[in-house]
């Protein structure tokens, strides 16, 4: 039993670790930490320690974002500072 566990303790860990790539409708993938977009949003924290398909495949479609939304996303989540331009 023991061994079992630290095995699934190991195996979840080994995911925190993981990219995952987020795809946008003009097909540019992004690659990002599961654990910092797990971090940043209760959205994906709850889709990326799921079952559903996004959290085993590790690839997550958002055809409703642009690159520059995704990129400006990205600079707040990992910096906690973004500047937009009109």
């Amino acid at each position: 039993m023991a061994s079992e566990s630290h095995h699934k303790n190991k195996e979840h860990t080994s995911n925190l670790l993981r990219h995952v790539t987020v795809l946008i409708k003009n097909g540019k993938a992004f690659k990002i930490h599961r654990k910092v977009l797990s971090k940043a949003s209760p959205f994906f924290e709850n889709l990326l320690n799921s079952g559903m398909k996004e959290a085993i495949e590790g690839v997550i479609q958002l055809d409703m974002l642009t690159e520059s939304v995704v990129e400006h996303i990205l600079q707040f989540i990992y910096t906690g500072r973004v500047q937009i331009s009109t």
